[in-house]
């Protein structure tokens, strides 16, 4: 395993809601004045993650014309380049456990989020009825997890799936899909509840875009879902079945990374 030649190609992070997007935007906002490389974060309310054919070709052209030096970020279901004759960026995600992720999730889509500074951001709100943005999460779970699950949040899965309409859905043909195109096209996946160590294997294979120090160095940028209230025990139980395909996604995305920071351990490169 060696680092990768980013310099023929932009890096493409296709960031995961929910999965340490300000920390990591907020080092990559640092890393990029002090390694000098360009950062293209497309970062609007409700942004539209999927998109038919004619648009995933106007954005693969769009995010490859920034060509090297550049990492360009946004929420984005994994988009196909072989499809458009295209060369390929450089994939990279962060994912985390899947059922903390709906936690907050749920409460983040509803409230918002609140700063170190006590500031509360609602402009990502969804627009949802009154019932339902009220309705509590253990009410909500206890009533029909699996429907709980459907119509509260965005599957991981689709960000490493494809733009097709079944990437979208709690499916193990989603489920697969997403492992083959991980395995494949992701140079490294790292992980929220490891970013210590994400940032190792993001720097040994990419190191003209990350420092192993960045987490240390970054000025802190807090933020944290607002609302937000620990689930019973019975609860998370309930959805770790609801969201068995997302869990086993993500047990294969820990096993290889675990398995990739060996490695690089082994060859010296952290």
């Amino acid at each position: 395993m060696k680092p990768v030649n980013s310099s023929s190609a932009v890096v493409l992070y296709n960031r995961v809601p929910k999965c340490a997007s300000t920390t990591m935007i907020n080092t990559l906002n640092y890393l990029k004045t002090k390694l000098k490389f360009r950062l293209v974060n497309v970062n609007v309310p409700r942004i539209k993650m999927f998109m038919d054919a004619k648009a995933q070709s106007r954005m693969a052209n769009g995010i490859l014309e920034l060509k090297s030096d550049a990492i360009f970020v946004r929420h984005l279901h994994f988009i196909n380049f072989s499809r458009f004759g295209s060369k390929w960026p450089v994939y990279i995600n962060v994912i985390r456990d899947p059922v903390e992720r709906f936690i907050s999730y749920y409460y983040y889509v509803r409230y918002g989020f609140q700063s170190n500074q006590g500031e509360v951001t609602k402009k990502w709100k969804l627009d949802i009825s009154p019932e339902r943005q009220n309705m509590p999460l253990e009410e909500c779970v206890m009533k029909d997890p699996d429907k709980c699950v459907r119509t509260n949040s965005v599957t991981m899965l689709a960000f490493f799936c494809g733009q097709e309409k079944m990437c979208r859905e709690h499916t193990d043909y989603a489920l697969e899909k997403a492992k083959i195109n991980a395995a494949r096209h992701f140079t490294a996946i790292g992980l929220v509840e490891d970013l210590p160590n994400s940032f190792k294997i993001f720097h040994a294979l990419l190191p003209r875009y990350f420092t192993t120090t960045a987490l240390i160095d970054t000025p802190a940028k807090d933020t944290r879902t607002f609302m937000k209230e620990e689930p019973s025990p019975l609860v998370k139980s309930l959805l770790r079945k609801a969201l068995r395909v997302d869990v086993e996604f993500y047990n294969f995305i820990k096993r290889r990374f675990y398995k990739q920071l060996d490695a690089l351990i082994k060859n010296n490169l952290v």
